[in-house]
């Protein structure tokens, strides 16, 4: 009896201490949505904070964090999910026209701000979105990733931000209100 106890006390404190050790890995970057505004044509305008509270540089995927980009918003019922990057790797050739991956360097103790826009796809209604969230893409091995991309493009056989979803963690904003601008 007292055996079980022991054991079970013990699986309970290394569940624990693996909750407390992965939560202090995904807490690392944090990131908020400070202001969505849908249009009345549709487009979604989101103000946007990333603030790295590691004690490590955190490079995050910048190449779709600012400005407008085509097929980077998912709608989930009355959710919009903003992409940032891909969440998973995507089983096709390299694209004709891919940009040049960019990275943000986010020191510890510091943040960035920024907007982005985004079109929901004509399939989804935008008259019903209420929230709005951010995903983002991160990592510490800058050199890995680079490697990475560089060894992908020279081979020429898989979709380019491939090497960038194998590498990243993910982060994601809490959901946000949209307002909705009239004419």
């Amino acid at each position: 009896m007292k055996k079980s106890i022991a054991l079970t006390l013990l699986l309970a404190l290394l569940g624990m201490t693996r909750t407390t050790w992965c939560e202090e890995k995904n807490a690392r970057l944090k990131i908020a949505v400070t202001e969505a505004l849908l249009t009345p044509d549709g487009v979604l305008h989101c103000k946007w904070k990333i603030s790295n509270a590691g004690r490590e540089v955190v490079h995050v995927y910048g190449t779709f964090l600012h400005g407008p980009s085509d097929d980077m918003l998912d709608v989930q019922g009355r959710t919009a999910v903003v992409r940032t990057t891909w969440l998973r790797e995507v089983k096709a050739d390299p694209a004709y026209y891919f940009p040049k991956p960019e990275f943000i360097d986010l020191a510890p103790g510091t943040e960035i701000t920024g907007a982005l826009e985004r079109r929901p796809p004509a399939k989804g209604n935008a008259g019903q979105l209420q929230n709005v969230e951010i995903v983002v893409g991160y990592g510490t091995d800058i050199e890995k990733v680079n490697r990475d991309i560089q060894q992908s493009l020279a081979k020429g056989a898989e979709f380019q931000a491939n090497a960038v979803v194998r590498w990243q963690s993910l982060a994601s904003s809490a959901p946000v209100d949209v307002v909705r601008l009239i004419r």
